[in-house]
């Protein structure tokens, strides 16, 4: 089976986020929905060395 990870900002899951029924089963299907449309917005990550520099200045 061919498996992809996914990471986004669920704020950005509007129709998740916003929905009046929230519970795993809903929120769940409509994602494998929104995965088989679309691909869901992106989420920046910062390299490793960047957020070590950014330690050293905190």
């Amino acid at each position: 089976m061919g498996f992809s990870e996914n990471l986004a900002v669920p704020s950005k899951f509007s129709l998740i986020f916003m929905a009046a029924k929230k519970n795993d089963k809903e929120d769940s299907s409509k994602i494998a929905k929104i995965l088989g449309i679309k691909k869901p917005p992106d989420v920046h990550l910062h390299s490793r060395e960047y957020d070590d520099l950014r330690s050293l200045v905190r």
